[in-house]
């Protein structure tokens, strides 16, 4: 990512500086191009030569438009990058007469495109865009303003309560009223992005509370692991389970196995319906519908709340998120949000069109998409 003393962010800047050393930043970006083009179109299976062509079009286009062209951040550049490489594609497509819808849809692959983004934006940027896409524009101060939706709906804090507690951190630029204070929570963002932290737990945050333990640390769930392996199957462990039981949970939950592998891994311990009743006591004990519940209520009479939690943007992200993130199944990733989204009014059956079908990873390629449009 560096060249010399340059960084793509500082080429970047660079770049849109009428004052700056463009022909320093565009040999920056120009190998980082190279080296990411090169690899997307060897996956698409494009002849060499044909690489070639389409490359050197890309890179003699971008210094002829550095004058015109601004990219905020890497995400921006990564996404103009697949943006002209699709626009190659399509004009070597063009160019061998192949000028079917067909032949020109196959070029834009969901998968491809994401795997291309996540070469260049590391996890969290990826989910940040994730955040912005379902989750709303972060407004400013977002943090504090998150913060405080945690006191007064997560925690049930008194708006004047809330007041004093700014004033007391003589924070710059934030609200004097309660009036203002419920002005400054009136955000799409702020109301999904409590509910989306108040729902999504870790592996190991639900395992721990599975197992009754005070909090999640994973030294202490790898050692109850060591020991459920080797101590008698019956005998009582924590939370009012055995030790088999123990380490279902810790496979089928913090470890995100299938039933099936479960019954592989513990066929000398117990049977298959144990292990399927343990992983039935386990849902009773998740938490996600009773949290929403208690967060639907402490929202009663919010103008928001409907827009907010009864519609796909907030279940979207939480389903990307467990499907990217901890990998978990459908039917696992319907477990820990089906019940929520019941008490929020929205009907979460099927998310197989959502995942199988890659429509939600199509909606962060779209939002790409009309960053730049077509290069």
């Amino acid at each position: 990512m560096e060249a010399g003393t340059f960084t793509i962010e500082r080429a970047l800047r660079t770049l849109g500086d009428p004052r700056g050393n463009h022909r320093d930043a565009f040999d920056v970006l120009s190998r980082d191009a190279s080296v990411r083009l090169r690899r997307y179109l060897h996956r698409r299976q494009v002849l060499a030569d044909d690489a070639e062509d389409i490359l050197q079009h890309i890179i003699a286009g971008l210094w002829d438009k550095r004058e015109q062209l601004t990219f905020p951040d890497a995400q921006h550049w990564y996404a103009y990058l697949y943006s002209a490489a699709r626009s190659g594609l399509a004009d070597l497509y063009r160019r061998r007469k192949h000028d079917s819808t067909d032949d020109l849809g196959d070029l834009i692959d969901p998968q491809e495109l994401v795997e291309f983004v996540e070469l260049a934006l590391d996890s969290e940027r990826l989910h940040e865009l994730a955040d912005e896409v379902w989750l709303g524009q972060r407004p400013r101060h977002h943090a504090l303003r998150l913060l405080l939706a945690k006191m007064i709906y997560g925690e049930g804090m008194p708006l004047p309560q809330a007041l004093l507690f700014l004033r007391c951190r003589a924070l710059p630029a934030v609200p004097e009223s309660e009036t203002e204070l419920a002005g400054w929570l009136s955000e799409p963002w702020v109301l999904r992005s409590l509910a989306f932290t108040h729902l999504y737990r870790t592996n190991d945050e639900l395992a721990a509370l599975i197992l009754g333990l005070p909090y999640a640390d994973s030294a202490l769930l790898d050692a109850l692991s060591r020991q459920a392996a080797t101590a008698p199957p019956q005998e009582e462990a924590c939370g009012g389970w055995t030790w088999a039981e123990v380490e279902a949970i810790l496979w089928r939950i913090r470890s995100g196995c299938t039933h099936a592998q479960v019954v592989r891994r513990l066929d000398d311990r117990m049977n298959e319906d144990e292990i399927h009743d343990t992983y039935a006591k386990c849902r009773g004990r998740f938490p996600f519908e009773e949290i929403m519940l208690l967060l639907w209520n402490r929202l009663e009479g919010h103008e928001l709340r409907q827009k907010a939690l009864s519609e796909s943007g907030l279940w979207k992200r939480l389903v990307f998120h467990y499907h990217c993130r901890n990998f978990l199944t459908q039917e696992d990733i319907l477990d820990r949000t089906r019940p929520a989204a019941h008490q929020a009014g929205y009907a979460l059956n099927d998310i197989s069109m959502w995942i199988s079908a890659y429509r939600l990873r199509g909606e962060l390629i779209n939002r790409l998409h009309k960053t730049w449009g077509t290069a």
